[in-house]
Formats: C-alpha cells, structure tokens, sequence
C-alpha cells in the first residue's frame, strides 16, 4: 500500500473513535430547569361580531 492511504486510513481510524467517543459522551441527564412561577390571570368575554352603539 502507498504510504499516503495508510496516512489517509490512520487519520480516519483517528476521527473515528474520537467521534465514537465524543458520542458515547456521559449517560447524565441535565437537571429540569426550575418550574416557572404563575401568574394571577383574569377572564375576559369577548363579543363574536360588532356591537352598535346602545346595544345590549
């Protein structure tokens, strides 16, 4: 073999279990963000089409 394509396979076999590692990385969960406080909220009607003037 050319000594170029075992340079060229070496560095791929290199990326490689650098990405397998990368990729198997920790099993650890990142802590749930804390829960967002609520807020007070009031209901509203709305009226479905226009309302004249005087109208109930």
């Amino acid at each position: 073999m050319d000594k170029a394509r075992i340079l060229v396979l070496a560095i791929a076999g290199c990326a490689g279990i650098a990405a397998l590692y990368l990729a198997s990385g920790s099993d650890d969960k990142p802590a749930p963000p804390p829960p967002v406080a609520q807020l007070p909220t009031v209901d509203i009607l709305v009226a479905r089409s226009d309302i004249g003037l005087g109208q109930a």
